[in-house]
C-alpha cells in the first residue's frame, strides 16, 4: 500500500485536497504540527510531525510507502496572528521543503509544490508569464522562491516528476480575507471603488483541487511551473455588487485612480534615492493596488477545464442574480 502524503493537511487547502484525495479512493497520509485532525476516513492516516524536524520527516519516509507528495505545509504572512521574521519563514518554507524534497527523491516520488503568485514581487512584465523572471520582495515570496528552486534541482537531478503550481489569491466560501482586501476598508460595511473599479485575478479553492486530482491521475504527467487562476478575473465594482445582495457595503468610497499613483509615484522616488527595503515593498502594494498583476494560463488550460467562479463558489445558486 502506498500513500499520497499530504503536508500541512489541518491548513485551508490541505484540509480540503485530503478530502478530496480520499473521496477518489486514494490512501492519504496526513501530517501537520497539531496534535490531532478531524478528518476521519478509513483510508486515512495522520501523524503530528513538525516538518522543521528533519529527522522526524526522515522517519516518516522510511516507515511509510510513499508514491506521491503534496507539499502545502508553510507559514504565510502570519503565524496566530503574529507577524514572522525572515529566520522562521526560511526555516520552515525553504529548509523544511528540501527535506522533504530531498526524501521523496530518494523514494522516487511524484511532488506538488505548492507555491504563490507572490515570487513574481516587482516584475513588471504586462503579463506574468512562467517566463517571467521573478523579483520577490516579501520574506514570504522570497522563502517560496528559494524552494522552487531546489525543487527543480533535486528533481532534475534524480528523475522524479514534480509540479510547481504558483496560486493566485486564494478564496472559498468560508474562506474571503484575501479577496475582501480589494474591495474593503471595514468588513462588512464600507467598501471601496478605486476608479471605475479593478480587475484582480484570484483563485477558487475547488479549481486547486480539480487541478491537483487531474495531474494525479493523468499518465503523462506536466511537469515544470504553472500559474493557476480563476479563467475570469474579478471585477471590484460588480464584486461590490454582489456583496451588497447578501445586505453588505452600506457606504461605499470612491478612490480616485490618479491619487494612488501618485502616491506611488512619491514612495518609488524615496525609494530611489534612499533604497530603503520596506519602501520598496510598500510601493510594490500599492502598484498592485492600481495596476493589479495579470497572469498568463496558457499552460493550465492545457491541464484542465475550470468549472469554478466566484459565484458558483461562494453563491448557493438559488441565490445568484446576474450582476
Amino acid at each position: 500500500m502506498s500513500y499520497i502524503l499530504v503536508t500541512g493537511c489541518n491548513g485551508f487547502i490541505g484540509n480540503r485536497l485530503t478530502r478530496a484525495l480520499l473521496e477518489e479512493g486514494y490512501e492519504v497520509l496526513g501530517i501537520s504540527i497539531e496534535k490531532e485532525t478531524k478528518i476521519v476516513h478509513r483510508n486515512f492516516k495522520y501523524i503530528s510531525i513538525d516538518i522543521t524536524d528533519c529527522l522526524s520527516v526522515e522517519k516518516l519516509f522510511q516507515e511509510n510507502s510513499i508514491s506521491t507528495v503534496m507539499h502545502f505545509a508553510a507559514i504565510a504572512h502570519t503565524k496566530k496572528g503574529q507577524k514572522v521574521d525572515w529566520n522562521t519563514f526560511y526555516r520552515v518554507n525553504t529548509l523544511a521543503s528540501k527535506t522533504i524534497f530531498d526524501c521523496a527523491a530518494r523514494v522516487k516520488a511524484d511532488v506538488i509544490f505548492a507555491s504563490t503568485v507572490d515570487v513574481y514581487g516587482a516584475c513588471e512584465d504586462s503579463i506574468l508569464t512562467e517566463k517571467s523572471i521573478p523579483q520577490p520582495v516579501s520574506d514570504y515570496g522570497i522563502s517560496k522562491y528559494l524552494a522552487e528552486n531546489i525543487l527543480k534541482e533535486i528533481a532534475e537531478d534524480k528523475g522524479i516528476n514534480y509540479l510547481i503550481p504558483r496560486f493566485a489569491p486564494v478564496y472559498s466560501k468560508e474562506f474571503m480575507k484575501d479577496a475582501y482586501k480589494r474591495i474593503y476598508l471595514k468588513y462588512p460595511k464600507i467598501g471601496f471603488i478605486i476608479g471605475q473599479g479593478l480587475k484582480y485575478h484570484f483563485l477558487s479553492v475547488n479549481n486547486i483541487i480539480d487541478l491537483i486530482v487531474n495531474w494525479i491521475k493523468s499518465d503523462n504527467k506536466f511537469i515544470g511551473i504553472i500559474n493557476v487562476r480563476d479563467s475570469e478575473p474579478i471585477d471590484s465594482a460588480e464584486f461590490i455588487n454582489l456583496e451588497r445582495q447578501f445586505g453588505k457595503v452600506a457606504k461605499i468610497i470612491r478612490v480616485p485612480r490618479w491619487l494612488i499613483l501618485l502616491i506611488e509615484f512619491f514612495i518609488d522616488s524615496m525609494y530611489r534615492i534612499t533604497k530603503n527595503y520596506k519602501l520598496l515593498k510598500l510601493r510594490t502594494i500599492l502598484y498592485k493596488i492600481v495596476n493589479p498583476n495579470k497572469y498568463s494560463i496558457d499552460k493550465m488550460e492545457q491541464l484542465i477545464i475550470q468549472k469554478w467562479n466566484l459565484r458558483n463558489t461562494v453563491c448557493d445558486n438559488e441565490k445568484i442574480i446576474n450582476i
